[in-house]
Protein backbone atom coordinates (compact mmCIF):
# COMPACT_ATOMS: atom_id res chain seq x y z
CA UNK A 1 0.00 0.00 0.00
CA UNK A 2 1.14 3.73 -0.82
CA UNK A 3 2.05 6.26 1.76
CA UNK A 4 -0.73 8.23 -0.33
CA UNK A 5 -2.97 5.06 -0.39
CA UNK A 6 -2.57 5.20 3.64
CA UNK A 7 -2.73 9.34 4.22
CA UNK A 8 -6.16 8.91 2.11
CA UNK A 9 -7.62 6.39 4.27
CA UNK A 10 -6.33 8.05 7.96
CA UNK A 11 -7.72 11.29 5.88
CA UNK A 12 -11.47 9.90 6.11
CA UNK A 13 -13.49 9.88 9.14
CA UNK A 14 -14.82 6.55 10.67
CA UNK A 15 -18.19 5.83 9.97
CA UNK A 16 -20.06 5.47 13.21
CA UNK A 17 -22.71 2.36 13.05
CA UNK A 18 -26.00 2.43 14.73
CA UNK A 19 -24.38 -0.63 16.98
CA UNK A 20 -21.21 1.98 18.11
CA UNK A 21 -23.74 4.92 18.83
CA UNK A 22 -25.77 2.68 21.06
CA UNK A 23 -22.81 1.15 22.71
CA UNK A 24 -21.68 4.84 23.46
CA UNK A 25 -25.20 5.60 24.92
CA UNK A 26 -25.26 2.74 27.02
CA UNK A 27 -21.71 3.23 28.56
CA UNK A 28 -23.16 6.80 29.17
CA UNK A 29 -25.96 5.73 30.75
CA UNK A 30 -24.59 2.99 33.14
CA UNK A 31 -22.60 5.80 34.44
CA UNK A 32 -25.61 7.84 34.89
CA UNK A 33 -26.95 4.89 36.64
CA UNK A 34 -23.84 4.73 38.85
CA UNK A 35 -24.00 8.62 39.90
CA UNK A 36 -28.06 7.45 40.47
CA UNK A 37 -26.66 4.81 43.09
CA UNK A 38 -24.59 7.33 44.91
CA UNK A 39 -28.46 9.79 45.72
CA UNK A 40 -28.16 9.45 49.40
CA UNK A 41 -32.18 9.64 50.11
CA UNK A 42 -33.58 5.71 49.85
CA UNK A 43 -35.71 4.87 47.23
CA UNK A 44 -34.87 8.07 45.51
CA UNK A 45 -31.82 6.63 44.23
CA UNK A 46 -33.51 3.38 42.85
CA UNK A 47 -35.77 5.49 41.02
CA UNK A 48 -33.15 7.93 39.30
CA UNK A 49 -31.77 4.19 38.23
CA UNK A 50 -34.61 3.09 36.77
CA UNK A 51 -35.16 6.37 34.93
CA UNK A 52 -32.07 6.06 33.43
CA UNK A 53 -32.74 2.69 31.68
CA UNK A 54 -35.67 3.72 30.45
CA UNK A 55 -34.64 7.12 29.31
CA UNK A 56 -31.57 5.10 28.07
CA UNK A 57 -34.07 2.98 26.24
CA UNK A 58 -36.16 5.43 24.56
CA UNK A 59 -33.05 6.97 22.93
CA UNK A 60 -31.87 3.64 21.37
CA UNK A 61 -35.03 2.90 20.07
CA UNK A 62 -34.23 6.75 18.35
CA UNK A 63 -30.93 5.34 16.92
CA UNK A 64 -32.94 1.83 15.58
CA UNK A 65 -35.69 3.78 14.53
CA UNK A 66 -37.71 1.42 16.14
CA UNK A 67 -41.25 2.83 18.36
CA UNK A 68 -40.56 3.80 22.01
CA UNK A 69 -43.61 1.67 24.15
CA UNK A 70 -42.42 2.98 27.62
CA UNK A 71 -44.66 0.55 29.42
CA UNK A 72 -43.45 -2.39 27.75
CA UNK A 73 -39.61 -1.39 28.21
CA UNK A 74 -40.66 -1.13 32.01
CA UNK A 75 -41.92 -4.34 31.80
CA UNK A 76 -39.04 -5.80 30.54
CA UNK A 77 -36.81 -4.37 32.61
CA UNK A 78 -38.49 -5.53 35.17
CA UNK A 79 -38.60 -9.12 34.05
CA UNK A 80 -34.96 -8.99 32.92
CA UNK A 81 -33.52 -7.19 36.64
CA UNK A 82 -35.90 -10.01 38.00
CA UNK A 83 -34.02 -13.05 36.06
CA UNK A 84 -30.65 -11.92 38.06
CA UNK A 85 -32.03 -13.47 40.95
CA UNK A 86 -32.59 -12.74 44.58
CA UNK A 87 -29.09 -11.92 45.78
CA UNK A 88 -28.23 -9.41 42.75
CA UNK A 89 -31.23 -7.16 43.20
CA UNK A 90 -31.46 -8.19 47.41
CA UNK A 91 -28.24 -6.37 47.40
CA UNK A 92 -29.10 -3.17 45.85
CA UNK A 93 -32.11 -2.77 47.45
CA UNK A 94 -30.13 -3.47 50.99
CA UNK A 95 -27.43 -0.77 50.14
CA UNK A 96 -30.19 1.31 49.17
CA UNK A 97 -31.43 0.80 52.88
CA UNK A 98 -28.35 0.53 54.47
CA UNK A 99 -27.89 4.30 53.56
CA UNK A 100 -29.70 4.63 56.71
CA UNK A 101 -27.33 3.62 59.02
CA UNK A 102 -25.19 6.66 60.35
CA UNK A 103 -21.85 6.78 59.13
CA UNK A 104 -21.20 3.47 57.90
CA UNK A 105 -24.01 2.94 55.99
CA UNK A 106 -23.65 5.76 53.44
CA UNK A 107 -19.96 5.13 53.21
CA UNK A 108 -20.72 1.04 51.99
CA UNK A 109 -23.33 2.11 49.86
CA UNK A 110 -21.34 4.32 47.98
CA UNK A 111 -19.05 1.93 47.11
CA UNK A 112 -21.07 -1.69 46.10
CA UNK A 113 -24.73 0.50 45.05
CA UNK A 114 -23.12 2.44 42.04
CA UNK A 115 -21.31 -0.90 40.78
CA UNK A 116 -24.28 -2.51 40.65
CA UNK A 117 -26.49 0.02 39.49
CA UNK A 118 -24.24 0.84 36.05
CA UNK A 119 -23.82 -3.12 35.66
CA UNK A 120 -27.31 -3.81 35.64
CA UNK A 121 -28.14 -0.75 33.46
CA UNK A 122 -25.14 -1.74 31.15
CA UNK A 123 -26.75 -5.45 30.91
CA UNK A 124 -30.19 -3.86 29.52
CA UNK A 125 -28.25 -1.75 27.01
CA UNK A 126 -26.04 -4.77 25.63
CA UNK A 127 -29.53 -6.82 25.41
CA UNK A 128 -31.35 -4.19 23.67
CA UNK A 129 -28.41 -3.55 21.13
CA UNK A 130 -28.47 -7.34 20.33
CA UNK A 131 -32.03 -7.34 20.29
CA UNK A 132 -32.05 -4.29 18.00
CA UNK A 133 -29.91 -5.53 15.54
CA UNK A 134 -31.23 -8.34 15.23
CA UNK A 135 -34.30 -6.27 13.82
CA UNK A 136 -36.24 -7.04 16.93
CA UNK A 137 -38.20 -4.48 18.52
CA UNK A 138 -39.99 -3.62 22.01
CA UNK A 139 -42.87 -6.05 21.19
CA UNK A 140 -41.60 -9.26 20.37
CA UNK A 141 -38.43 -9.26 22.93
CA UNK A 142 -39.26 -11.97 25.37
CA UNK A 143 -37.67 -11.59 28.11
CA UNK A 144 -37.15 -15.58 28.97
CA UNK A 145 -35.24 -15.82 26.52
CA UNK A 146 -32.48 -13.16 27.37
CA UNK A 147 -32.42 -14.40 30.84
CA UNK A 148 -28.73 -16.56 30.38
CA UNK A 149 -27.39 -13.62 27.99
CA UNK A 150 -28.62 -10.68 30.81
CA UNK A 151 -26.38 -12.47 33.13
CA UNK A 152 -23.82 -12.74 31.14
CA UNK A 153 -24.03 -8.78 30.01
CA UNK A 154 -24.27 -8.51 34.26
CA UNK A 155 -21.34 -10.09 34.84
CA UNK A 156 -19.44 -8.31 32.36
CA UNK A 157 -20.93 -4.87 33.49
CA UNK A 158 -19.82 -5.68 36.94
CA UNK A 159 -16.53 -5.82 35.35
CA UNK A 160 -17.02 -2.79 33.34
CA UNK A 161 -18.45 -0.48 35.97
CA UNK A 162 -15.61 -1.51 38.56
CA UNK A 163 -12.74 -0.51 36.56
CA UNK A 164 -15.27 2.89 35.84
CA UNK A 165 -15.36 3.59 39.62
CA UNK A 166 -11.61 2.71 40.22
CA UNK A 167 -10.09 5.31 37.80
CA UNK A 168 -12.89 7.56 39.03
CA UNK A 169 -11.09 7.23 42.72
CA UNK A 170 -8.24 8.26 40.76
Amino acid sequence: MSTETIAIEEAIPEIETTETRALKLTRRYALWSMGGGLIPVVGLDIAAIITAQIKMLHDMSKIYGVEFKENRAKSIVTSLIGSLGIVPIGTGILFSVIKLLPLVGPLAATVALPVSAGAITYATGKVFITHFESGGTFLDLNPAKMKAAYRKMFEEGKAVMTKKSKEAAK
